[in-house]
């Protein structure tokens, strides 16, 4: 698994899972999340914010761990597979919810540009994934 494009496949992933989790710790103040809570108990809003923290600090580090992998601990095939897997997995259950419950329907076609986002950042994952457990299977015994 040591081609050039499986590796900037898992790379352009991995930053841009860091760059959802970036944006995510910023979109409550950009779009005032506290102004459509209306009355709602402050620990109600306390709770949002906080997942939402919480959800875009792991995708920022997920993200980082898979550059780092990409960078500097990709001769560890094998873990490596595992976790270009999972993070596929990651993205296709993201793909799967945006597609029962779309988000971003308040802006015209932002639901349909955040669903081809999500599925390209799976794509990128899950590609060289299947690529380099195929490339292993083909080797002669």
């Amino acid at each position: 698994m040591t081609a050039l494009w499986q590796r900037i496949c898992f790379i352009s992933g991995g930053i841009i899972s860091v760059g959802f989790g970036l944006w995510h710790l910023f979109v409550p103040y950009l779009y005032k999340w506290k102004s459509y809570m209306g009355d709602a108990p402050e620990e109600l809003l306390r709770a949002v914010m906080a997942t939402n923290f919480f959800m875009g600090l792991s995708l920022a580090i997920l993200g980082a761990i898979t550059i780092l992998l990409s960078i500097r601990f990709y001769q560890h095939l094998s873990f490596v597979r595992i976790w270009m897997l999972v993070m596929s997995g990651l993205w296709l259950v993201r793909v799967i919810y945006q597609v029962v419950s779309p988000q971003g329907r308040m802006i015209p076609g932002l639901s349909w540009i955040m669903l081809c986002a999500f599925i390209l950042t799976s794509l990128l994952f899950l590609i060289p994934a299947i690529s380099s457990l195929i490339h292993v299977s083909n080797k002669p015994d």
